[in-house]
């Protein structure tokens, strides 16, 4: 029996092959699979908690505001600041007044993106997608953020995904004014054929 120390999306951590038929029939679909798509994984562990900004760039991507400020002048803001029952950090709209959506917007394009959300107990959260020429290609939504269900458990964690072909930005939003929808971590796939 052999033991690959691989990560794949359907198998985990080991994958485990009864035979060398099976391996080299395996080792085929890898091959596709690896030659057709490139995962990444973003989170923002690096970035610096508290600090107001226009944007965030890492693994070509930018995250950003949707829109600018529409009851304010002053320049739309991100922040970053830690999930206090793990310490995790998450990225959010700074603009405590107003609910604009993040965007993320990615350089090779991408065809499945998954993140890993918290939010206030009062919002709603949405993920949708878009091509280049703006027009929304995918959304997943639900109406409420997961709550706790008792006090000494921290904010539970939840992820939407979206699925389709050449995904230019995903707009990531829902939360009331006051509220938040934070970005613990974003995942996402980009298709060789897009680049």
């Amino acid at each position: 029996m052999i033991r690959l120390p691989i990560r794949t999306r359907l198998f985990g951590d080991h994958l485990l092959i009864a035979s060398p038929a099976n391996a080299m029939l395996l080792a085929s679909f890898l091959f596709v699979d690896i030659a057709q798509s490139d995962d990444r994984i973003l989170d923002f562990e690096k970035a610096e908690s508290g600090k107001p900004m226009t944007h965030w760039e890492d693994q070509g991507i930018r995250i950003e505001l949707a829109h600018a400020p529409k009851k304010s002048k002053a320049a739309g803001r991100i922040t970053f600041f830690a999930h206090l029952g793990t310490g995790l950090k998450g990225v959010v709209n700074a603009m405590a007044n107003e609910s604009i959506p993040l965007r993320v917007k990615f350089d090779s394009g991408a065809v499945r993106v998954t993140t890993k959300l918290w939010g206030s107990t009062t919002s709603a959260a949405y993920l949708e997608a878009f091509d280049k020429d703006g027009k929304s290609i995918g959304k997943n939504a639900i109406d409420k953020v997961p709550a706790r269900k008792s006090p000494e458990d921290h904010v539970p964690f939840f992820e939407l995904s979206v699925d389709a072909p050449n995904i230019a930005y995903v707009e990531i939003g829902g939360a009331k004014p006051g509220g938040f929808v934070a970005v613990d971590e974003l995942r996402f796939t980009t298709n060789s054929e897009s680049k």
